[in-house]
C-alpha cells in the first residue's frame, strides 16, 4: 500500500526496465490524504489483485503506465478516484488490465482516465464512469487521445458527471475489433447505458443502446449509427430524463436495427400526446428499422406513430392516411401515386398493410379523401427520410414483419432495460 496518510504527506512507487517487477497478493492504495505516484515505465510491470486510489477525501493520486511493455496487470478492480482526486494516463503502448474498473467512484470525487498513444485498457466486464454500480460519484473523465484506445467486455455505463472523450481514439465494448478513430462501437454482448456525455461518434453493431438510468438522457456531440442490435428506450410520463429516455445528438442518426419502445411503471398514454424521444441535430434515417413495443395493448401499439424522433398516439388510425399527419389529402394521393406497384413489408403507400400499393390503395384515399382524424401532425417531406419511421411502425405492429430466423432469434432474446 502506497497510502500517504497526512496532508502533506508525499509517496512516489516508480517501477521501470523490463526486469522491474511488482507483486502485491491484495490492495494497492494509493494516496490517503496527501499525495502519491504510481510510475510504471519502460517495460516495467505491476501486478495485484486491487488498485485504488484517493482512499480520503483531499487525497490526490497520479498512476502513470508508459512505454512498450510496461503493465499494470489488476486481477480484480481499479478504482481511480474513489474520493479525493486522481489520475492515471496509459500512453506510448503502455498497457492496463482489469476485470473491472470504476471512475470517480465517490460522491464529491474528481477522476481522470486517458489513453495516449496507443495506450491500452482492457476491462473485461464493466467500466462506470461517475459512479459505480451502486449509483452516482463524482466527476469522471474518460478520454481517449492520438489513438488511445478502450476495450470493455460487457457494459460501458455513464453517469450524471461522466463524459467520455473518444474524439482521439477508439472505444469497444462487447465483441469484435475496435473501431475508426473518433467512434465508440457497441458490438454483441455489449452495452453502452446511463446519462452522461459521449464525445464522438457512436456505433451500435449488435449490441444495446439504453440510455438514461430508468429514465434519463444521454447526450452524442457526434453521429448516432445503428447497424445492429438493440436501442432500447423507457416510457413512464411525459417529461424527457424524468419520465421517459431522451438521446440527444448533435449529428446525423441512422436507426436499422430493432428500436425497443418500453412503456413502464403501468403507464398509458393518451391519444394526442407525443414524446420528444430523439433529438438529432442533424438528418434522421429510420428505413430499416424495426420497432418492438413493450408494455401496452394491442390496440394501443396499432396507434402509434413516430415522426423525426417525437412519439405520438393517434386515437384511430385513418384509412387512407398514409403519412399520419390526421388528414387524408393531396399528400397521400402522391405518396400512393409515386409508389404504385411498390411491394413489400412494409411499402410507403400501403394504406391496408397487405404488402403492396394498388388501385386497393389508391381506392382508400379517394373514399376518404378530406377525412380528418383526432390527431394533426406537422410531418416531413417524403424526400427526407424520416417519414419512413411513421408508415413503418404500424406495418410491424399490425401485420407483423417477416423475420430472418437470425432476426428472430434477436426478437426473442431482446435485452431488458436496467
Amino acid at each position: 500500500s502506497l497510502a500517504s496518510f497526512g496532508a502533506a504527506a508525499r509517496g512516489t512507487l516508480d517501477v521501470t526496465g523490463p526486469e522491474s517487477e511488482v507483486q502485491v497478493a491484495g490492495l494497492i492504495g494509493v494516496s490517503g490524504e496527501g499525495e502519491s505516484w504510481v510510475n510504471v515505465n519502460n517495460g516495467g510491470r505491476i501486478l495485484a489483485d486491487r488498485l485504488e486510489t484517493s482512499l480520503l477525501a483531499g487525497g490526490r493520486a497520479h498512476v502513470s503506465i508508459a512505454g512498450v511493455g510496461s503493465e499494470l496487470n489488476v486481477s480484480q478492480n481499479i478504482h481511480i478516484a474513489n474520493v479525493g482526486e486522481s489520475a492515471m494516463l496509459v500512453s506510448d503502448l503502455g498497457r492496463v488490465t482489469s476485470a473491472h474498473g470504476r471512475i470517480a467512484v465517490g460522491a464529491g470525487s474528481q477522476g481522470h482516465v486517458e489513453l495516449h498513444s496507443q495506450g491500452v485498457w482492457e476491462i473485461s466486464n464493466n467500466l462506470y464512469v461517475g459512479g459505480s454500480e451502486f449509483g452516482p460519484g463524482g466527476e469522471g473523465l474518460l478520454k481517449t487521445s492520438d489513438d488511445g484506445r478502450v476495450q470493455i467486455g460487457n457494459e460501458l455505463r455513464v453517469f450524471d458527471d461522466g463524459i467520455v472523450d473518444v474524439n482521439g481514439g477508439r472505444i469497444n465494448v462487447g465483441d469484435g475489433a475496435l473501431p475508426e478513430i473518433g467512434t465508440l462501437r457497441v458490438g454483441q454482448n455489449g452495452t453502452l447505458s446511463g446519462t452522461g456525455e459521449i464525445l464522438g461518434d457512436v456505433l451500435i453493431d449488435g449490441g444495446t443502446l439504453s440510455p438514461g438510468a430508468s429514465p434519463g438522457i444521454l447526450s452524442v456531440s457526434g453521429s448516432l449509427t445503428q447497424l445492429d442490435g438493440w436501442l432500447a428506450l423507457e416510457i413512464g410520463g411525459p417529461t424527457p430524463g424524468v419520465d421517459h429516455d431522451q438521446l440527444v445528438v448533435g449529428g446525423d442518426v441512422s436507426l436499422a436495427g430493432i428500436i425497443q419502445l418500453i412503456f413502464v411503471n403501468g403507464f398509458s398514454p393518451a391519444p394526442g400526446q407525443s414524446f420528444d424521444l430523439i433529438a438529432p441535430g442533424a438528418s434522421y434515417n429510420t428505413r430499416q428499422a424495426t420497432f418492438d413495443i413493450q408494455g401496452l395493448t394491442e390496440q394501443q401499439a396499432q396507434s402509434v406513430v413516430v415522426i423525426d424522433g417525437a412519439l405520438s398516439f393517434l386515437e384511430t388510425p385513418l384509412t387512407g392516411d398514409t403519412n399520419y399527419d390526421g388528414v387524408v389529402g393531396i399528400a397521400d394521393l402522391n405518396n400512393v401515386r409515386n409508389n404504385f406497384g411498390a411491394t413489400g413489408n412494409p411499402v410507403f403507400g400501403d394504406t391496408n398493410l397487405d404488402g403492396q400499393v394498388n388501385i386497393a390503395d389508391l381506392n382508400n384515399v379517394r373514399n376518404n379523401f378530406g377525412a380528418v382524424g383526432a390527431l394533426s401532425l406537422a410531418v416531413p417531406e417524403p424526400a427526407t427520410g424520416a417519414l419512413a419511421i411513421v408508415a413503418l411502425i404500424p406495418c410491424v405492429l399490425r401485420r407483423g414483419r417477416r423475420f430472418s430466423t437470425r432476426e428472430r432469434q434477436k426478437v426473442d432474446q431482446s435485452p431488458k432495460k436496467r
